[in-house]
Order: structure tokens, then C-alpha cells, then sequence
């Protein structure tokens, strides 16, 4: 704080202790905690005066991924005990190993209104949706590489995202595999392959984001649309809080769960602006049974 506030500088600090060893990265409430403790009489200005800023990073080719399967093939059956010198070989594998193309966004920083819109929660509700409010700039500004395909249809035995991979894309992350088979006689390679194989497809299977979802801190009434025109139309229209299903008609109610206790603390009135057709009326009535 002193750093940000009094030298207006700025500092880097990671969401969680380490690197996720399964794909999927959440930042850590204690973190949060954290912050709140250093200006413990009014917690939304003590986040609010840090001006968080997520980043999200993703490379085409993990770092240390087969260090990591091979921690979560021990740790299923027995407590992993890191070896000596193993830090420091993470370390220095993580610094020189091929990353491929590394994609890096700025994401949209935490803005008071959506902190304001928590107070109500206890401190501890409140780290946890603050941690789940940055984990969804994150994972909304993530970049997926055609490795992260090709893994999700190998492990799944098919072919769902076979357009966003070419041959050649395929057979050399088929290569990258095989550098499991040195494993073969000291572990269940089946079960090794599956693991490694989740920390690229992991990623791929979250479900995206409801679009504009920031846009419904503070009010009372929320638009929920299916096509992207639809929003945009709504919105030129005068409409502020209006939100677009993640996948369309087909979305999971599920992607609502995170907002139901903050970003939509406030919102008393659901607005369904749908196709009136089959896919469309499945997704009304998801949505009337999810809110009503």
C-alpha cells in the first residue's frame, strides 16, 4: 500500500502461491485478506485505492507440464514430498523451457462500484467474491492456442473443436506427448497421458463469461440476451445493464452462480429478451426457472 499510495508505483504480485498444476488458475481469498488488513477500517476503499489490474498470461506450451502431471500422478496415491533441489529445477525449467507464443492482456481494473456492491456481504463472503470477481476478468481475457484443442479432443476422443487445429498443429503436440512414453515402466502411462493432457484441455473447458456482466452493479432491473446484436441494440437503446449468455441459447445456468451474491445483489427485475424459436425458448425457460 505504502508503495502504490505513497511512492505511486506500481507492484506485481501473483493471485496464489505458485503455479496451478491443472490448468485452471484461481486466485487465493487470503490474498484478498490480505489487502483488506492493511486499511481495516473501510475494506472497499482498501481495495478500491490498490487500482487492481488482472492479467491474464497463457502460453502455447505450458511450463514444466510434465513436472506438474507427474506431482498429480503421485499425489493420487500417497502426500507429495518434493525431492531436494526439485524447487530450483522447476525454477530453472520454467525460466529456460520453449513457451511458444505467450499472450499477455491487461484486463479491465476493479472498479468501486462493483466493490460498493458487495458490502453487504461478510468479510469473508467478501474476499471470496472479490477473488471470484478477478478469476472472471482472467479467465474472460485468456487466450486459448490450438494446443489446448487438440488436447481437450484427444483426452475426450473426439473431434468437437477439430476446426480450430491443423494437421500439422495436431501431430506436433502429438510429438510433445510422446515425450511421456520415457515414463512407461514406472507409472500407469494411460493415466500419466490423461493428466497431462488436462492441463491444456482444462482451460477449454470453462464455460466463457456472461458478456457485459459488470454492467448490472447497482441496478435494479437486468436485460439478459441471447445473440450479441440483441445486447448491443438494447444497449444503444438507453439500456445500461444488459448481459449476454456466455454460449448462447445453449449456456448453463451455472455461469450465473458466481454473480448471484454480488453483481446481482441489487437486481430485482430479469428482462429475457430471447429468439422465439426452439433454441430460444429453452433458453427462457432455463433462465425463468434458474431466476424465478
Amino acid at each position: 500500500r505504502y508503495t502504490i499510495r505513497e511512492k505511486g508505483e506500481s507492484v506485481w504480485i501473483a493471485q496464489r502461491n505458485g503455479r496451478t498444476k491443472d490448468g485452471i488458475d484461481r486466485t487465493d481469498q487470503g490474498i484478498i485478506k490480505m489487502f483488506c488488513m492493511s486499511e481495516d477500517k473501510d475494506r472497499v476503499k482498501a481495495l478500491a485505492e490498490l487500482n487492481i489490474v488482472p492479467v491474464a498470461i497463457s502460453y502455447e506450451w505450458e511450463s514444466c507440464e510434465v513436472l506438474k502431471a507427474l506431482e498429480l500422478y503421485e499425489s493420487q496415491y500417497t502426500k507429495y514430498t518434493k525431492k531436494p533441489g526439485e524447487d530450483l529445477n522447476s525454477i530453472l525449467t520454467g525460466i529456460v523451457q520453449w513457451k511458444g507464443r505467450v499472450h499477455m492482456a491487461l484486463c479491465e481494473p476493479i472498479r468501486t462500484e462493483e466493490l460498493a456492491a458487495m458490502e453487504g456481504l461478510t468479510n469473508n463472503e467478501y474476499h471470496k467474491a472479490v477473488a471470484e470477481l478477478i478469476d472472471q476478468r482472467i479467465n474472460g481475457a485468456y487466450r486459448l492456442w490450438p494446443n489446448n484443442y487438440v488436447a481437450h479432443d484427444i483426452l475426450y476422443g473426439n473431434e468437437r473443436y477439430r476446426g480450430m487445429y491443423t494437421d500439422e498443429e495436431r501431430e506436433a503436440f502429438r510429438h510433445h506427448l510422446a515425450r511421456l512414453d520415457r515414463y512407461a515402466e514406472t507409472c500407469d502411462i494411460e493415466r500419466l497421458r490423461e493428466i497431462f493432457l488436462g492441463i491444456y484441455a482444462n482451460p477449454v473447458g470453462c464455460d466463457p463469461i456472461p458478456w457485459n456482466v459488470n454492467s448490472v452493479v447497482g441496478h435494479d432491473t437486468m436485460i439478459i440476451t441471447e445473440g450479441r446484436n440483441d445486447a448491443l441494440a438494447c444497449i444503444q437503446s438507453g439500456y445500461e445493464a444488459v448481459v449476454l449468455l456466455g454460449n448462447g441459447a445453449s449456456s448453463r445456468m451455472e455461469l450465473f452462480d458466481a454473480f448471484r451474491d454480488t453483481l446481482f445483489a441489487s437486481v430485482r427485475t430479469v428482462i429475457i429478451a430471447v429468439d422465439n424459436d426452439e433454441a430460444g425458448n429453452g433458453a427462457r425457460e432455463k433462465l425463468l426457472r434458474y431466476f424465478g
